[in-house]
């Protein structure tokens, strides 16, 4: 290595330096700083090259007009009296700042390269008053720099460079120079901006991709890379400027119609904001609309049940009246049993259930069942009124799911007297069949039941245990008894023919919660049905025009049952066992069924919710029934 200033002192003496007119020192292996003072006739410096030379300041050289020093390490560079300077080549170092440009004579500058240093974040505003420039290389192309974070930082617009009349050739090449085009003068003639090194998502990028867009604008005729006379060599791959010109031409002829268009579209924008602001306040009025809609639902609602409870409190001191004076005559509302049944539906329903006898009894009994399953249904609608509030349930969902709750644990009550009723049928036959081997296996558990099926069981005439079917369980062992004395299959077929009659008859009850829930869901709103009701009806299998489904379940039973003794003067076993594994058979398939809406109606929020926050849903443990062992007479 040699040090820089020991060189210059050696090679040029004082003595000899008035009549110096250049200093050449590429690649001597020059390093530390170099001050290069008082050379009157000095016009250029070369000492590109030098990879340890750090400093240069050049002071009182009047008539120097080119410097070299590209490829060093040259962190400062001092330039003082040096007016002339047209040509400076300072490229790849580690200069941060543009300062020593600030004592150059802008009028004489012609060439200036300062491509791959080290150059802070700023601006092009230090550039603009180099008016004479006709060349300028401020890009990035050291990548092993630039790894190391050793790059020019340059940012913003070209509008800058635009008294730059006489600027041919500009390279801003992985710089983030993004914008300014439109400012350059017509003098440039071309743009590096190659990406040697793939930067994604540098500024430069931008004007890269509009001059490629603007040399494929329909019209433009222009080559976006073409050779030129008198270009540097280094430059024929550059971008030309002439195909963007060109476009900006062609687009200025459309500008008109551009302006035109673009005014169209303001209009239209202001049309659709104005659409928009009438659209929000259609909405916020709609809102309005339906939360008052609620409110009045609500209100519907507190009366309903206000009336419900005034019209249990009548019928309740109606009763007492009764139990004192049982001669006063009642005349029973059946407007409301099963919920919403029509008055001459419910008068259907109990007049099949208590004709033949039709006594005060019986009518006190069905009042009285009037009475608490309108308490119940009252109660029910207070206990998931809260809890579904939050649910975005309207009051018709959330009075159709009540309903639908009441007839899914009516469904249960069903399949747990319809149970109970096989058993009986399996215990007589077991009774009169003496082979061990031919009997019967009674069910030993009841059906699983929610509490809510529970609530209806302590309300159903003669219902109190589930597993007992209504007025059999007296009946069936007087039968059983008459049978094992006297196997008299008359008796036993007439037994069993009052036994399945007051079975049908009470079932017709559970007919009237299905019309409760059909009448709810449809009545006189033949409207689209929202999602919450559409899964209940598809779940439930319900139909509009059915009104006896747990009667038409019954049929499929009687039918089987009737094979027993219908004109039959003598029965044979076999025929009876086979009878009775039909409605076995018939009677699985109903508790298949069930369990598969419970569990379809399951997966929905409102059921969960009311299952977690309420007892109506939860199940009740399993009663257990004691199963004689084969071979018992």
């Amino acid at each position: 290595m040699t040090n820089a200033q020991s060189w210059l002192t050696k090679k040029y003496p004082l003595e000899k330096r008035s009549q110096i007119t250049q200093i050449y020192a590429k690649g001597s292996n020059l390093e530390g700083e170099l001050i290069i003072q008082d050379f009157p006739k000095l016009e250029k410096i070369i000492c590109d090259g030098n990879n340890n030379l750090t400093s240069i300041e050049l002071i009182n050289l009047p008539q120097l007009t080119h410097f070299n020093a590209d490829r060093c390490q040259l962190a400062k560079i001092s330039i003082k009296d040096c007016p002339n300077i047209e040509f400076l080549r300072v490229g790849n170092n580690l200069l941060t700042d543009a300062n020593f440009l600030s004592n150059l004579n802008p009028e004489k500058l012609n060439y200036l390269h300062i491509h791959s240093n080290n150059f802070s974040e700023q601006d092009l505003s230090f550039l603009s008053k180099f008016v004479n420039l006709e060349q300028l290389y401020i890009d990035n192309h050291d990548e092993d720099k630039f790894a190391e974070e050793k790059y020019n930082r340059f940012t913003g617009s070209l509008q800058p460079l635009q008294d730059l009349k006489k600027l041919r050739w500009l390279n801003i090449a992985n710089t983030d120079i993004d914008s300014g085009l439109e400012y350059l003068p017509d003098s440039v003639r071309k743009i590096g901006c190659a990406n040697d090194w793939d930067r994604k998502g540098a500024g430069f990028l931008k004007i890269r991709e509009e001059l490629e867009r603007s040399s494929h604008y329909p019209g433009v005729t222009e080559e976006l890379q073409q050779e030129e006379e008198d270009e540097p060599y280094f430059v024929r791959h550059w971008h030309r400027l002439a195909p963007w010109h060109q476009a900006q031409d062609l687009l200025l002829e459309k500008r008109p119609l551009v302006q035109k268009l673009r005014e169209e579209l303001k209009l239209k924008e202001q049309t659709i904001l104005g659409l928009e602001e009438k659209l929000g306040s259609l909405v916020e009025e709609l809102k309005k609309e339906q939360v008052q809609r609620d409110e009045l639902q609500k209100q519907i609602q507190a009366e309903e049940m206000k009336r419900k409870d005034e019209e249990i409190k009548r019928l309740r001191e109606e009763l007492v009246n009764w139990q004192k004076n049982p001669s006063v005559v009642i005349s029973p509302n059946f407007s409301n049993v099963a919920g919403s049944v029509s008055s001459q539906q419910g008068n259907t329903l109990i007049g099949n259930t208590i004709s033949g006898d039709a006594n005060l009894s019986n009518q006190f009994i069905y009042q009285q069942y009037n009475v608490q399953y309108q308490q119940l249904e009252t109660d029910l609608e207070r206990q998931t009124s809260e809890i579904l509030t939050n649910q975005e349930i309207t009051p018709q969902e959330q009075k159709i799911i009540n309903k639908t709750i009441l007839f899914l644990g009516t469904k249960e009550l069903f399949i747990n007297y319809r149970q109970a009723t096989v058993n009986n049928l399996i215990e007589c036959y077991n009774r009169l069949e003496k082979k061990s081997g031919s009997k019967l296996n009674k069910f030993t558990t009841a059906v699983s039941m929610t509490n809510i099926a529970g609530k209806l069981a302590k309300i159903i005439p003669g219902g109190g245990v589930a597993e007992a079917p209504i007025g059999i369980v007296g009946d069936i062992i007087n039968l059983t008894g008459t049978i094992i004395k006297g196997k008299d299959l008359d008796k036993c077929n007439k037994a069993f023919q009052e036994i399945l009659t007051k079975d049908k008859k009470n079932l017709s009850l559970f007919d009237g919660n299905y019309l409760s829930l059909t009448n709810a869901i449809w009545g006189d709103n033949e409207s689209e049905k929202g999602e919450v009701i559409t899964k209940i009806i598809k779940t439930l299998n319900l139909v509009k025009t059915e009104l006896s489904p747990f009667s038409g379940d019954y049929d499929a039973f009687s039918k089987s049952v009737s094979g027993i003794w219908q004109g039959r003067s003598s029965l044979e076993l076999g025929e009876m066992k086979s009878a009775i594994e039909a409605i076995i058979s018939n009677f699985d398939g109903l508790k298949k069924r069930l369990q598969e809406e419970k569990e379809e109606l399951s997966k929905q929020a409102w059921f969960t919710v009311i299952e977690e926050k309420t007892d109506l849903l939860k199940q009740q443990v399993q009663a257990q029934t004691e199963v004689p062992p084969k071979g018992n007479n």
